[in-house]
């Protein structure tokens, strides 16, 4: 009964069912891990973390001692989302370490599939592609294996995004495609908006912006009707992004708009330094160089508050081109260094390949045709790793 009224979103109910049957029963009995798991989720699930992480610490002690470790896993697992909506990455990434741990030694395949993304998740925000790759990969198998739709769509999506990190634009349109089909085929709304939000991203990248927007203003629309504020934001940030490159300011600003008015009431420290970010670049377009150089900043320490590294080096990057527009070519590179320093442990980047190419036009600037030189050609060396995009010609033309 406590279980259908989790499924109902029946919260309170559920937890005054899931009390009295805990009353009434010792932590030796076999029903003990499942009481502790749904009360641990439902704590996450209604944003009463601080209980649930105190729970935890008890439902720990006692699913180790019944040797109950299917429960226990499951419990890791929720927690460490916990600790990720905290943007703990790092004692999140071990919660789903120690669970995935236990998954292989239980042979649970739904959460193991379900550590091995919250993983790979963790790995990509920290740089760390080669080892979000493996992850993504382990889910995607698994979910096949077990027939789990949604978390097959639902990783094709992250494991796209990790493609398209990597410039490898085809692939990961490849998986956007799919995952949007299966999505509209089987009428799950919300992953079908998330998937026309990323094929937005890729056409956006490859310099296709009237299919972007497009794919956004879709996935806007979607997001509207299944009344997902944080998707709308996440659209209207798209549709700004694509505004702002085609220098449709006014376009911009009211997409903007809309997603502050969400941010506002959301608690999303990663949306708002998107928003930040995007803001800046409004701020650039109109050479208001300041108040840009204030946007980016702030987008910056969010991103270092979320422990984004990528987000670190764009915004790093960001600053580093609003130095060159005001012709401070020597700050300039500075904030380039301190991008490509995040950026470059990463294999083929396409991240990487643009902060170099910039980097070589302000030694350029500069008279210093060697360094120049030498950042152009490492640019072109990734350009050619990675799929064609809008910024393929720009580096192959050079910077004469």
């Amino acid at each position: 009964m406590a279980r259908i009224y989790k499924e109902q979103s029946k919260y309170k109910e559920a937890m005054t069912i899931l009390d009295m049957i805990q009353e009434h029963i010792k932590s030796s009995h076999p029903l003990y891990g499942s009481i502790l798991f749904l009360k641990c989720t439902i704590q996450r699930v209604t944003g009463q973390h601080q209980e649930a992480l105190t729970n935890i610490k008890k439902a720990e002690k006692i699913l180790l001692q019944n040797k109950d470790y299917e429960h226990l896993a499951k419990v890791l697992n929720a927690v460490g989302a916990i600790y990720h909506t905290f943007s703990d990455i790092e004692n999140a990434l071990k919660l789903y370490q120690k669970a995935f741990k236990y998954c292989e030694k239980t042979g649970d395949l739904l959460t193991l599939m379900k550590c091995s993304g919250n993983m790979a998740t963790i790995f990509h925000i920290q740089g760390d592609l080669n080892n979000a790759m493996k992850h993504f990969n382990i889910a995607l198998d698994l979910s096949k294996k077990i027939s789990h739709l949604q978390s097959y769509v639902t990783t094709s999506n992250n494991l796209g995004i990790l493609y398209m990190d990597k410039g490898l634009f085809c692939k990961a349109k490849a998986l956007f495609e799919e995952a949007a089909r299966i999505s509209k085929d089987t009428s799950t709304l919300f992953m079908w908006s998330a998937s026309l939000s990323n094929l937005a991203d890729i056409e956006y990248y490859m310099g296709d912006y009237k299919s972007a927007a497009k794919y956004a203003m879709h996935a806007l629309n979607l997001s509207k009707e299944i009344e997902d504020v944080e998707g709308e934001a996440i659209n209207n940030i798209s549709l700004a992004k694509i505004s702002i490159e085609q220098k449709q300011t006014l376009d911009a600003k009211l997409h903007l708009d809309a997603a502050y008015k969400i941010y506002s009431e959301l608690n999303s420290e990663d949306g708002w330094s998107d928003y930040y970010y995007y803001l800046a670049q409004y701020f650039l377009e109109l050479k208001e160089f300041d108040k840009a150089l204030e946007q980016a900043q702030r987008s910056r320490d969010l991103a270092i508050k979320c422990q984004n590294s990528r987000k670190q080096a764009k915004t790093l990057r960001l600053v580093g081109i609003i130095h060159q527009h005001q012709e401070d070519f020597n700050s300039s590179i500075r904030y380039f260094d301190a991008s490509i320093e995040l950026l470059e442990k990463e294999e083929a980047s396409y991240e990487l390949t643009k902060s170099l190419y910039l980097r070589a036009l302000s030694y350029n600037k500069l008279g210093n045709r060697e360094a120049a030189n030498e950042n152009l050609l490492a640019a072109v060396v990734n350009i050619n790793k990675i799929d064609k995009c809008k910024w393929t010609k720009k580096i192959e033309h050079g910077i004469n």
